[in-house]
Parts: structure tokens; sequence; C-alpha cells
């Protein structure tokens, strides 16, 4: 659910003044003020433009009963499968030298019966 105060918590916690959001949103601070952005419904688009202001992502100014990591899970994800394909290479690479052990060590087993 959107929660328009976190705009009002960012600019105080920033000491920035609410007229910059408003230039920066191409509002007159003069003719228009912050309550209906923190209030109303602001469009996606207004709302990329106020995250962008902030340098925060859109989630932000929604509050969740839950947090979710969506982004830490997929890329956690993402890095077991790296290391899930490291594993099974280094594992081929590991049965190809222990096959050529096996075939070294026949080769010296047939040429010492030859030496006999």
């Amino acid at each position: 659910m959107y929660n328009g105060r976190i705009i009002k918590e960012l600019l105080d916690k920033r000491k920035i003044p609410y007229s910059d959001l408003l230039r920066a949103l191409g509002m007159n601070p003069q003719q228009q003020s912050l309550r209906p952005l923190m209030d109303g419904n602001p469009t996606a688009k207004r709302l990329e433009a106020i995250a962008d202001f902030f340098g925060e992502p859109i989630d932000t100014f929604f509050k969740r009963d839950k947090s979710y990591k969506n982004h830490d899970v997929l890329a956690a994800k993402t890095e077991v499968e790296a290391l899930r394909e490291r594993l099974v290479c280094a594992q081929k690479l590991l049965n190809s030298q222990e096959e050529r052990i096996k075939l070294q060590e026949r080769l010296l087993n047939i040429l010492s019966e030859n030496k006999k």
C-alpha cells in the first residue's frame, strides 16, 4: 500500500526543502503543496520521478506487512546455480584426470611386463 508519508520523512531526514521536490516534478511550490503527493495516489510516472529525485527504488514508498527480498533471493539463486555449474565442471575435470591416471598405470604395467 502506498505510503506518501515516506516522502516527508525523506525530505526531513535529508534536510531538503519540499519546494525542491515540487520544482523537480515540474510543479510550482507557490501554487501547489506537498499534501496531494503524500495523501493522494500518484501515477506510476509521478512516483518514478519522486523515487528518482531521492535516488530510491519505487518500493520505498510502499508499506508492506512483510518485507520481501526478491532481488536478494534471485541473486542468491543465480550464485548457487553458477556454483553448481562450476562444481559439475570440476567433477568432469576430476573424472578426466582419474581416467588419465588409470590409462598411465595400465601403460606402465604393460611396459613393465614387456621388460620381464
